[in-house]
């Protein structure tokens, strides 16, 4: 391994990163003939996006009577903020890994991204040439699974659990952490493992994808169900993708 690198975007939100260093013997044979692969990981600002959805519980509980015109104005402004804020941290991101990897070097960029593929931090990474596994494999498995959902509360008592709207009350009232308490409930899916750069063996064939090899599966851990044997300790579920290194890759 190499040296770990840290990056600090605010008190409570990093990104860590570690070089690792492949033996002699391997480089040219697979690892598209690379010498190291950088590996990152982190987690970003966890705030409500302004998604579709959100805005739908807003306006429902405000047409409903159940929030008031200023809580609904409060709500979205708060949404729109995190927006800002995970896009000032993926712009920062991309900076720092820029900086910091060699040229050529394959990239693992995972963690909890608190954005949903269709979001403007995720296809910002793409944009800038990370590859979401899961997508380009994909990956089916049944409801919920093929999804990819890694922040499902009905399927993960641990997610449930987790959450507590007392600050949020606190700081923005009853109605505010209402609509906080929707949102949270929506399945979705914000953890992921990107990888740059990526390429197709064949375009029928999606599933040989890979930043230093062959990406052979992606599964979500443990497998979502209602059984409690079944739950993780974390309250999100774990992503894993299995390379298999590949000289024709």
């Amino acid at each position: 391994l190499g040296s770990l690198l840290s990056l600090q975007f605010s008190e409570s939100r990093v990104a860590l990163a570690v070089r690792v260093h492949l033996p002699s013997e391997r480089v040219g044979k697979s690892f598209l003939g690379a010498a190291s692969v950088l590996i990152v990981t982190t987690h970003l600002h966890h705030g409500p996006s302004a998604t579709e959805q959100n805005l739908g519980i807003v306006n429902d509980l405000r047409d409903s009577g159940y929030i008031t015109e200023a809580d609904s104005e409060r709500a979205l402004s708060l949404f729109r903020r995190a927006n800002a804020r995970r896009m000032a941290e993926v712009e920062k991101l991309e900076q720092w890994v820029a900086r910091i990897s060699r040229p050529g070097e394959p990239v693992l960029l995972t963690g909890s991204f608190n954005a949903q593929p269709h979001e403007a931090p995720i296809r910002a990474l793409q944009d800038a040439g990370f590859r979401d596994v899961w997508e380009g494999l994909c990956a089916v498995g049944g409801e919920g699974v093929a999804q990819g959902h890694t922040w499902d509360p009905a399927r993960n008592a641990a997610a449930f659990r987790s959450r507590t709207f007392d600050s949020f009350q606190q700081r923005f009232g009853q109605g505010v952490a209402s609509v906080f308490k929707r949102a949270d409930l929506l399945p979705r899916r914000i953890d992921y493992v990107f990888e740059r750069p990526w390429s197709l063996a064949s375009e029928d064939s999606v599933a040989n994808v890979g930043a230093f090899g062959r990406a052979e599966s992606a599964a979500l851990f443990p497998k979502p169900d209602r059984s409690r044997a079944a739950l993780p300790v974390s309250d999100h579920f774990g992503l894993v993708v299995r390379y298999i290194p590949s000289a024709s890759h």
